[in-house]
């Protein structure tokens, strides 16, 4: 059984390198680093110096991962072979242990971890530069998320670059940032009752939604597997309106097909 879970982790870290190498999308690997700690510490009931010495250790890689990850993005995409990545991957990777805490280095993690140095830039360009946009933003990201592209050529794509040239004032940047959604909810209400409203129903939209899978999970126990998947999104503090309903809608409507499936499986048995 051991050998058999062994073989079964060997294979999925292979399925997530050879992702990491095909998308150059990071984050989910660091998500699920993270999730795999907390289920660690819960099951196998860590120590208290276990967990500080894993969280220093995720730290550290946390670090490393931002470092390199930017340069192996800009490296990937003139490079089209698998091989190729698989190489660039290396070499990005083995560059910032030469030079850890290089002032180019370190710009990039800072710029990537202080959500607060962004939040700052947008505080400062709108609405010197930019008038405030009134909800237009949360507007387009709940159709975005309700509408498929069929229906919708022109369909604005989620992301951070609009965003940043659009309320900061900042473009050709060589690493990915966005607002998140508090920068996102002041470029649209500024201080007021609004962005408070808005921000309380943003989190109660979760809140909510949280607790009506785990009571429905006492009667179908397989909705605590998909949670993870369902707030993967809601979990990145850069991340915009946009790219978090887009997210659960998606997993929302995988998540509607597999309650049909049981349903029907259900039906069939009786």
């Amino acid at each position: 059984a051991l050998r058999g879970r062994y073989l079964w982790l060997g294979g999925l870290t292979v399925l997530v390198l050879t992702e990491l190498i095909r998308s150059t999308m990071f984050g989910e690997l660091i998500s699920l680093l993270a999730i795999l700690m907390l289920y660690a510490v819960f099951i196998r009931q860590w120590s208290v110096w276990k967990i500080v010495a894993a969280q220093m250790v995720f730290a550290l890689l946390l670090y490393w991962l931002l470092a390199f990850k930017f340069e192996y993005r800009k490296m990937a995409a003139k490079q089209d072979g698998f091989g190729e990545r698989a190489v660039g991957l290396l070499v990005s990777a083995v560059h910032p242990l030469q030079h850890p805490v290089s002032p180019k280095i370190l710009d990039v993690v800072v710029s990537r971890l202080n959500q607060g140095h962004l939040m700052s830039l947008a505080l400062r360009y709108v609405p010197a530069q930019h008038p405030f946009v009134h909800g237009e933003t949360i507007v387009t990201a709940v159709k975005g998320a309700l509408v498929p592209r069929l229906l919708w050529p022109d369909k604005p794509r989620a992301g951070g670059v609009e965003n940043i040239k659009r309320f900061m004032g900042v473009e050709n940047l060589d690493h990915s940032i966005n607002l998140g959604v508090v920068g996102e909810a002041y470029v649209n209400y500024s201080t007021g009752a609004a962005f408070a409203l808005f921000l309380i129903c943003y989190v109660l939209f979760f809140r909510l939604m949280l607790f009506w899978l785990i009571h429905q999970s006492k009667v179908f126990p397989f909705l605590l597997l998909l949670m993870p998947s369902l707030f993967f999104m809601v979990n990145f503090i850069e991340n915009d309106v946009a790219i978090m309903l887009n997210h659960v809608v998606k997993q929302v409507m995988l998540l509607g097909v597999f309650w049909f499936m049981i349903l029907l499986d259900l039906k069939f048995r009786r």
